[in-house]
């Protein structure tokens, strides 16, 4: 099966609540993904990022990528890496990835990245970074191969262990 890749849009909520949901109930460990609702989904499609959406070829949402551009909120990941202001509005947050289970294997994950760091590409942002359960060997692995470092290790989100993982923009 092929995928096709383009930013989602209002008309995609339904399908991505969805596919959260099934994330939150097929992961392999519940600490390893923490899902965001309908509202954060909303945001990262108007206005505060943006949504790389998977679809197969019949037309079904296969995953979702959703970027977020924290600016200088607090729970900017740069913040565990000492950055100024400067360098925090660069920022750009790699934050929540999910592949139905029916397209697991497609490496899905990884195109998906791959789509949002080409959107990207012509911006201001130039620290891509994201979270990671360390014993989450599979989004762990994909990011490592997309370029991206292991740069702290922390626990976030209520007392949960992530990696903070980097990748910085190369330049033109």
């Amino acid at each position: 099966m092929d995928y096709s890749f383009r930013k989602a849009d209002p008309s995609h909520i339904p399908a991505i609540v969805r596919l959260m949901a099934e994330a939150v109930d097929t992961a392999a460990d519940p600490d390893w993904f923490v899902a965001d609702d309908e509202n954060y989904i909303r945001a990262h499609i108007s206005h505060k990022g943006f949504t790389v959406l998977a679809l197969s070829d019949g037309g079904d949402a296969a995953g979702f990528f959703a970027i977020d551009f924290p600016g200088t909120d607090p729970g900017n990941l740069g913040r565990f890496l000492d950055m100024d202001d400067d360098q925090l509005s660069a920022v750009a947050h790699m934050d929540t990835a999910v592949v139905t289970s029916a397209a697991r294997g497609h490496h899905l994950q990884a195109r998906m990245l791959a789509a949002a760091e080409e959107l990207l590409q012509d911006s201001s942002y130039r620290y891509y970074m994201c979270t990671v359960h360390p014993d989450n060997v599979f989004s762990l692995n994909n990011m490592l191969a997309s370029g991206y470092r292991i740069a702290d290790t922390r626990l976030c989100y209520g007392g949960l262990p992530r990696h903070i993982l980097l990748k910085e923009k190369a330049s033109k």
